[in-house]
């Protein structure tokens, strides 16, 4: 448990994301207050609590319990990017917490993780990093650079030359948006909708420059600039507040 501030320090350096079981945050902060092992800056680290109850023994914690962090990874990524949300997923062979609506509050306030029975049924809740972000938009964003960096370095790995003429430019602009086509189909980045007025709102949009727009310096270095794209995300629904009357009439 000493190690895992460490770990996150150096988390927040790499472009990855790190799940940790929180044994410690009722009463761990000064004067009995709540505190996470992890400070609540962090925005690749998240924490999932491990404990059955707020006043178990660390004698008595489930030895699988520990490894909550590991139940929730696996459950989570099992999921291509972009199509999961962390909340709401099963988890197996482990226990879940018996906590009381404080004590969920408490932690969500504190973007910890948990799990719980709902419905019968042992799922994650929450879906936070300490930072106060969604960890799927922390993965999603992750993958859509990496896969965006991927196309556009195959270009130059399996053409003799990108011709710094409009039709390389447009290379290069259907590479940017192949991968955000793929992202929208695996539910990271929104479809094309339409407002009330029937006007098409696009999910994504790749702007790139014609070859006349680029000054002679970038030519002479070869250095393609101006390439910009915008995307919305998708998000996801966790929670639905229903009103309603029930009468004899409408």
């Amino acid at each position: 448990a000493t190690e895992i501030p460490s770990l996150a320090t150096m988390i927040e350096q790499e472009e990855k994301v790190m799940i940790y079981t929180e044994l410690s945050f009722f009463g761990a902060g000064t004067g009995g207050t709540n505190q996470a092992t992890v400070t609540a800056s962090c925005l690749r680290t998240a924490g999932v609590y491990g404990r059955v109850t707020t006043d178990q023994t660390d004698a008595n914690i489930p030895e699988a319990n520990k490894y909550l962090n590991v139940a929730m990874a696996t459950a989570w990524l099992a999921y291509e990017a972009g199509s999961e949300t962390a909340a709401f997923k099963r988890l197996y062979a482990v226990t879940p917490s018996e906590l009381s609506t404080v004590e969920m509050n408490a932690l969500a306030t504190a973007n910890l993780n948990y799990f719980c029975t709902v419905g019968n049924k042992g799922v994650t809740m929450v879906g936070k990093v300490l930072g106060d972000e969604w960890l799927d938009i922390i993965r999603f964003r992750d993958w859509l650079k990496a896969d965006i960096q991927a196309r556009v370095a195959n270009l130059f790995l399996t053409n003799p030359k990108i011709p710094y003429v409009d039709s390389g430019i447009s290379l290069v602009h259907n590479a940017v948006a192949a991968s955000l086509k793929r992202g929208q189909e695996n539910g990271g980045i929104s479809p094309n909708e339409y407002d009330e007025d029937s006007v098409e709102i696009p999910g994504y949009e790749v702007h790139v420059p014609t070859a006349s727009q680029v000054s002679d310096a970038d030519k002479a270095a070869r250095i393609l600039t101006g390439v910009t794209f915008r995307a919305r995300l998708a998000g996801a629904i966790h929670l639905a507040e229903l009103n309603g009357t029930l009468a004899y009439s409408l």
